[in-house]
C-alpha cells in the first residue's frame, strides 16, 4: 500500500506528503467575560437558537456529545471562603453539576476548556450561565448561586471499575481513570462516518519541500502539530466546505488555507493542522456536506498516560501452571527430550517434561485432522518446562513438543525435521470447544502473552484512555502501525524471518504478518478478542478477486471484538511503506469501501497463522492455526 501525496491545486508538481498541526474547535466559541452581554433568565440552561452559524452548530455539537437537544450550559465556580470574583468558568453538556461526580469541566478563559478536579469535602458555590445567539446568557443580577460540596467516598485506590459504556471485549472490567483530555464519548462518531470519507494525518508538512521525513508519530507530544487531510476517493472534499470536530476540549483543529489535491486519482482534499495540548487519546473526524469520516484516533504523550496494570485472566491466555493429583504416569525419552504423557483432563492437557541444553522456550502443537494450535512454554534453567495448555479442538489431539520451533522454520525456510518431531503423543480431550470470542483470546507461539511480554504496558495505557472500546481497538492497531518500520528485504527468496510478537516489538521491524500478531497480541492482553485474517491484498483493485493466488498479493490484518461486532483493521496499510513512521490513515480501519475493495479473505485462514509451514513424514496439508 502506498502513502498519499498531495499537492496545491494551482501545481502539477509532485509534493511531498503534508503533515499538520492540531487545532481546538474552542476557538469557534472565543469569547470572554469581559465583553460577553449578560441577560436575566430564569432558568439554568437555554436552547442553542438553529440560526447559529455552521461552524458554532459544529462544534456546540461536537460538545453535546452529538445529542440532539443543543443545551450547554457554563458554570462560575468558586470555593465559600474565596473571593467573589470568578475563579473558573467551566462547560457541560446536558448534566446538572451535580451529575459528575467530583469532576468538572472548567475553563479559565472561555476559550479554551480545561479539566480540573474539584477536591473531596470542599463547598463549591455555582453560578449557572447558558448561551444562546452567539451570548452568554446569565442568572439574573449574578444572584443565583448553587452550593455544591463534594462528597467524600471511601474508594480503594486500586479499586477497579467499568468506563461508561467501556468494556473490554470479553466483558472484563476496565479500570476506571480519568481521562486526561477529558474525551467524549466517540461512538456515535463511529455509527454516522461515510464508509468512503477518509482521515491522513502527518507530521511532515505535506507540501515540504525537505527530504527528510517527519518525526515518529509514537513520540507525538502535546504542543506538536500534526497536518489532517480528508480524502474521498469518489469526489473532491472542498476545504472551505468541511468542517472538522475531536472529542476533547484540549486540542484545537485548524483549518489550512488554500486547496490541496491527492496526485493519486486528483481529487481535491481538505487540510488542517491539530495541536493537542495534554496527553491523551484524541478521536477526530471530518464534515463535508453532511457526511461524517471515518473517525481517525491520535494518541498523544504515550509515555505520559497513566494505568492502572490490568491483563486477561490467565486462564483466558489458555495456559495455566500444571495442577497436583495428576494420575502417576511414566516419563518417555526422546532424543534431548523427556516428557510425561499425561491425559487430557477435559478440555485442558498437562505437559510436562525436561530439555537438555535448551533455553527459552519450548513449543506445544496441538494437532487434529486439518487444525493446529501452539503454545509457548519457559524452560528453566536446569530444562525443566510444564504448563496445563487448554485445546481449542475435542477429540484425539496429538501433542508434540518441538525445541527452536521459530529458529528452525527461519532456517529452513518453513519446514520443520522429523528428528525434532519425536517427542509427540497422543490425548483425548472432551467438554465443549471453546467460543469462537474466548479461541481468539488464547496464546500462541507467535502471540505468547503467557510469557509476560513488555508491551502490555503500552496496552493498559491505551485501552484505559480510551473513550470507547473501538477507539482502544484503533488506538492499538495505530501504535503497532506506527511502531513497526516494513521489512522489504523479507521479500527476497529466502530471507522471511519467523518471529514472534516480542521480537516484532523489540526490533521495531516485520512484514505483514508481524504487524498482524503484534496488533492482535496487544488486544488479546487487555481482553478483547482478536484474530489474525490471511488472504489477498491490492490497492488497486476496485473489487475483491477472491481467485486470487499471486504470492506478492498474500496478506494478513486483523479483526477485533468490540462486544457487539467484529471490527477489522489492517495495521500494514494503515502507516505504508515509510522508513520512519511519520504518516497515518484510516482508510482500512472498521469495513470501508476501500478496504472491501483490496482485501479478500482466504477460506479456513481466519483466526490462523498466516506464515505456512510444513511438517514432513507427519501431518500433511496443516493449516496453523492460531
Amino acid at each position: 500500500m502506498n502513502v498519499h501525496r498531495y499537492r496545491t491545486l494551482e501545481s502539477k508538481k509532485r509534493g511531498r506528503m503534508y503533515s499538520g498541526a492540531t487545532v481546538a474547535l474552542s476557538v469557534l466559541l472565543s469569547m470572554s467575560m469581559a465583553d460577553s452581554a449578560f441577560a436575566a433568565t430564569s432558568e439554568q440552561s437555554v436552547h442553542v437558537a438553529a440560526r447559529t452559524d455552521v461552524a458554532t452548530y459544529a462544534s456546540l455539537r461536537f460538545l453535546m456529545g452529538n445529542s440532539s437537544k443543543l443545551t450547554v450550559v457554563y458554570l462560575i465556580a468558586e470555593p465559600t471562603r474565596a473571593a467573589m470574583h470568578p475563579i473558573w468558568i467551566g462547560l457541560l453538556a446536558n448534566h446538572d453539576f451535580t451529575q459528575v461526580a467530583n469532576q468538572v469541566v472548567l475553563t479559565a478563559s472561555g476559550i479554551q476548556l480545561l479539566n480540573h478536579r474539584l477536591r473531596t469535602g470542599e463547598t463549591y458555590r455555582m453560578r449557572v450561565y447558558g448561551i444562546a445567539d452567539g451570548r452568554l446568557v446569565g442568572m439574573a443580577s449574578w444572584q443565583r448561586i448553587v452550593t455544591y460540596t463534594v462528597p467524600r467516598v471511601q474508594t480503594p485506590p486500586q479499586k477497579t471499575q467499568v468506563y461508561t459504556g467501556l468494556q473490554s471485549g470479553d466483558g472484563q472490567a476496565v479500570p476506571d481513570l480519568p481521562l486526561p483530555n477529558a474525551a467524549t464519548s466517540d461512538q456515535q462518531d463511529f455509527a454516522r462516518a461515510d464508509s468512503s470519507f477518509y482521515l491522513f494525518a502527518d507530521t511532515q508538512d505535506p507540501l515540504a519541500t525537505s527530504a527528510s521525513s517527519g518525526a515518529p508519530l509514537t513520540a507525538l507530544q502535546p504542543g506538536q502539530s500534526l497536518t489532517l487531510v480528508a480524502f474521498n476517493h469518489r469526489r473532491d472534499v472542498v476545504n472551505r466546505q468541511t468542517t472538522w470536530i475531536v472529542n476533547s476540549p484540549y486540542a484545537t483543529i485548524v483549518r489550512s488555507t488554500g486547496t490541496l489535491v491527492d496526485q493519486g486519482d486528483e481529487k481535491q482534499v481538505a487540510s488542517a493542522t491539530f495541536v493537542a495540548k495534554r496527553p491523551g487519546i484524541y478521536t477526530i473526524q471530518a464534515v463535508d456536506q453532511g457526511r461524517y469520516s471515518v473517525p481517525l484516533v491520535i494518541t498523544v504523550g504515550l509515555q505520559e498516560l497513566k494505568s492502572i496494570p490490568f491483563a486477561q485472566p490467565t486462564a483466558s491466555m489458555g495456559v495455566l501452571p500444571l495442577p497436583s493429583g495428576l494420575p502417576s504416569t511414566a516419563p518417555v525419552q526422546a532424543g534431548a527430550i523427556t516428557y510425561t504423557p499425561y491425559p487430557a483432563q477435559g478440555m485442558w492437557i498437562p505437559v510436562a517434561g525436561q530439555a537438555q541444553g535448551l533455553t527459552g522456550s519450548i513449543t506445544v502443537l496441538l494437532l487434529t485432522s486439518g487444525n493446529e494450535w501452539s503454545y509457548r512454554l519457559p524452560v528453566a534453567a536446569d530444562g525443566s518446562f510444564s504448563g496445563f495448555v487448554e485445546s481449542p479442538f475435542t477429540g484425539a489431539v496429538s501433542v508434540v513438543l518441538v525445541p527452536h520451533f521459530l529458529q528452525t522454520l527461519t532456517a529452513t525456510q518453513g519446514t520443520i525435521p522429523s528428528a525434532d518431531l519425536n517427542a509427540q503423543y497422543s490425548v483425548t480431550t472432551s467438554g465443549t470447544a471453546p467460543a469462537l470470542t474466548a479461541e481468539a483470546l488464547l496464546s500462541s507461539a507467535t502471540m505468547d502473552n503467557n510469557l509476560h511480554p513488555p508491551y502490555l504496558r503500552v496496552a493498559d495505557a491505551l485501552i484505559e484512555n480510551s473513550p470507547s472500546l473501538t477507539a482502544a481497538i484503533e488506538a492499538i492497531n495505530n501504535y503497532a502501525s506506527e511502531l513497526i518500520v516494513y521489512n522489504n528485504a523479507e521479500l527476497q527468496p529466502g530471507k522471511y524471518v519467523w518471529q514472534d510478537a516480542l521480537t516484532t516489538y523489540h526490533t521495531q521491524s516485520g512484514v505483514c504478518e508481524n504487524y498482524a500478531q503484534l496488533a492482535a497480541s496487544m488486544l488479546r492482553l487487555v481482553g478483547i478478542p482478536t484474530q489474525t485474517v490471511g488472504g489477498y491484498a491490492n490497492s488497486t483493485w476496485t473489487k475483491p478477486n477472491p481467485s486470487d493466488t499471486n504470492p506478492s498479493d498474500a496478506h494478513e490484518w486483523i479483526q477485533s471484538w468490540n462486544g457487539s461486532q467484529w471490527v477489522i483493521a489492517d495495521p500494514t496499510w494503515a502507516s505504508g511503506d515509510q522508513p520512519v513512521n511519520n504518516q497515518i490513515t484510516n482508510e482500512f480501519f472498521t469495513q470501508t469501501t476501500s478496504f472491501t475493495q483490496t482485501h479478500v479473505a482466504t477460506p479456513d485462514s481466519t483466526g490462523t497463522d498466516f506464515s505456512a509451514w510444513t511438517l514432513p513424514l507427519r501431518i500433511a496439508n496443516e493449516t496453523t492455526r492460531r
